[in-house]
């Protein structure tokens, strides 16, 4: 019978997962309201500059600052500040943030100026030198966003998930906003696509700015009641320049494999610039058309994008989890610090985390998949790209995995495994793109991410169960199997229904059509997921304890 720690660890990280994932899905509820009128307004030219420009702008974000959060997150959970939940518990958490602020402010100040004086070159690359001032808007956010990030993953490694999804949703919601004030600007002067892409990568900057006044205020709200803690006056006795060099080396050392790690999905989808541009040039396409039609093919990754940052939730909550429970179990237990990883003695349990990274990403990339035409059509007005929202569907699923297989790696003290996959999996996107483009036009190149997706989770499992952990992933596979399979016949019969039915009996077409297939299709596909997955054992009721009470009501409800 697990123990009460066991539990109480349980409950943690996944009740940080919920909270994280709740923000998650406001933070991209909020993207996707501004890249529906981005692209539905000033059309898939300026929507393509904008998702051309964006790879560039997360490559570099990921490249400054992937790793350093979490490491600030780990060791502010290392350092037991997360035990007595004060802000700066033993003076030793402070120092962490300290360090990570001044790794960030130099590594965002030197990534954004190479991106503002780098930016024609790049845009040369894409092949479409009218980007060129989206990436400058671009770089501003470079300069803000890596020091916000190192104040989220303070607040995580504190298990105050709160902090960090406000900071987040602030964020996005001033950036929004920004965008969505310049587009119409924009569209009232009659401004062209570049302008309005690089309105929209501007507003980058601002929601930054923004997510950084509000982290301060944060930060200094709860350090009212920090360092109360009785390991205060030692820390004290320690000089505070040393105490700040050792943890920046300390944090350069951990961070350097995460960000490698990091950059797997950034990299894998900075690729599809160049691939998709230089298959629409070599088929006849001028600039402008081969910017429109990389706009309607990353549409796709813009509905990838959920559930990769809906993994990226989970992630967040089990690192720090993974490194407290780290740091007790070789304390506790004698153990040095790679047995304690291995053992996982009251840890996080991984076969939990793993199994419910695939039950729901497989559901929403099933029910993506089958509602692809349906949704392209309702976001974005027409059904331009929807194969490579297919198969950017089935990638979703693999990035989820991906990203919570790699935290465990990180959390466990492996973070140059997920890093050795990077290169692996970018060789082998491009090579499943060289022999597919020709045969499938565009849409390959969203179906060499799957493949490349699928063999980096698949490597990083097996990573794991050589460590010793029983993950029960053929197992999970199996049971999976009557979930994905009643709700795809769900699903295609309110598909059915409503288009040879409900259509022609109320005159319904277009989006209208879209939206009630849609409105009709994604609870019904739910509820039959959700229902088949719990009579299969996939969904433990002591499981469903830390998440949000409604969703527990309702998920409890559908079993019974």
């Amino acid at each position: 019978m697990p123990s009460y720690r066991e539990n109480k660890a349980g409950r943690s990280w996944l009740q940080g997962a919920a909270v994280l994932g709740a923000a998650a899905v406001v933070v991209k509820l909020l993207g996707t309201v501004q890249k529906i009128p981005l692209q539905n307004f000033a059309g898939d030219a300026a929507f393509g500059i904008y998702n051309a420009v964006y790879p560039f702008f997360q490559l570099f974000v990921f490249a400054v600052s992937a790793g350093v959060p979490l490491a600030v997150s780990k060791l502010a959970a290392e350092s037991g500040g997360r035990s007595d939940g004060a802000y700066g518990s033993g003076g030793v958490a402070p120092a962490v943030l300290r360090a990570g602020l001044w790794l960030m402010g130099a590594g965002g100040l030197l990534g954004g100026a190479v991106l503002f004086v780098a930016a024609p070159v790049f845009a040369g690359w894409i092949g479409y030198a009218a980007a060129a001032p989206a990436l400058q808007a671009a770089a501003l956010a470079v300069l803000v966003m890596p020091v916000s990030a190192v104040f989220r993953g303070y607040f995580q490694g504190l298990d105050r998930m709160m902090a960090s999804a406000a900071v987040q949703t602030a964020e996005q919601a001033v950036r929004v906003a920004f965008i969505i004030a310049l587009l119409f600007y924009g569209l009232r002067v009659a401004a062209g696509p570049e302008f309005i892409a690089s309105s929209a990568m501007g507003g980058s900057a601002v929601g930054g700015a923004a997510g950084l006044l509000c982290a301060y205020a944060l930060y200094k709200r709860g350090g009212r009641t920090a360092g109360r803690g009785p390991g205060r006056s030692a820390a004290r006795k320690q000089p505070e320049a040393g105490r700040t060099a050792g943890l920046l080396v300390r944090m350069a050392v951990q961070a350097l494999p995460i960000v490698v790690g990091s950059l797997l999905i950034p990299l894998l989808l900075f690729a599809d610039v160049f691939l998709v541009m230089r298959h629409s040039y070599a088929e006849g396409a001028a600039g402008y058309d081969a910017m429109s039609d990389f706009g309607a093919f990353s549409r796709g990754q813009t509905l990838m994008q959920l559930v990769v940052m809906l993994a990226g939730a989970v992630a967040a909550a089990i690192v720090p989890a993974l490194a407290e429970d780290r740091a007790g179990s070789a304390g506790a237990a004698g153990l040095d610090a790679r047995d304690a990883a291995a053992h996982q003695e009251g840890g996080v349990n991984a076969e939990q985390a793993v199994r419910w990274t695939w039950l729901f990403g497989a559901a929403a990339a099933l029910g993506l998949a089958l509602l692809a035409e349906p949704v392209n059509v309702l976001l974005f007005a027409d059904a331009k790209g929807t194969a490579a929202v297919v198969w950017f569907a089935g990638a979703s699923c693999f990035a989820a995995l991906a990203s919570v297989t790699a935290a465990l790696l990180q959390g466990l003290g492996r973070a140059g495994i997920p890093a050795l996959a990077v290169p692996a999996a970018l060789l082998l996107k491009v090579a499943a793109a060289a022999v597919l483009l020709p045969l499938w036009g565009i849409a390959a190149a969203a179906a060499a991410t799957a493949i490349a997706l699928a063999a980096a989770a698949a490597a990083q499992l097996a990573a794991l169960k050589r460590r010793g952990l029983r993950l029960g992933a053929a197992r999970t596979l199996l049971r999976s199997l009557a979930p994905c399979a009643s709700m795809a016949a769900a699903v295609l019969l309110v598909r059915l229904l409503c288009e040879e039915a409900v259509a022609q009996l109320l005159g319904l077409e277009g989006r209208a059509l879209s939206a009630l297939i849609c409105a009709v299709g994604v609870p019904v596909g739910a509820a039959v997921f959700l229902r088949t997955a719990a009579a299969v054992g996939m969904m433990p009721e002591h499981e469903l304890e830390p998440l949000p009470g409604f969703v527990k009501r309702l998920i409890i409800k559908l079993n019974r």
